[in-house]
């Protein structure tokens, strides 16, 4: 799936957001979802397994759509 995230922090102008790679991980409330997304623009750096971290966000569902 996709979902519209900056790429650059602090890029409040969310109608600008570009639609990136993301994976549902939960349900935060009705209509609105917890998101892992998986840019590799956006990896925050490495867990102890040297696995990618990726940025987790909470969305509804306007801001994701399928690929």
């Amino acid at each position: 799936m996709q979902v519209r995230h900056p790429l650059v922090e602090g890029d409040e102008d969310e109608k600008s957001w570009p639609w990136l790679a993301g994976m549902v991980v939960g349900m935060v409330a009705p209509g609105e979802w917890e998101i892992v997304v998986t840019d590799d623009r956006l990896v925050e750096g490495l867990d102890a397994g040297g696995n990618p971290v990726y940025p987790v966000c909470c969305r509804a569902a306007a801001a994701i759509r399928l690929r």
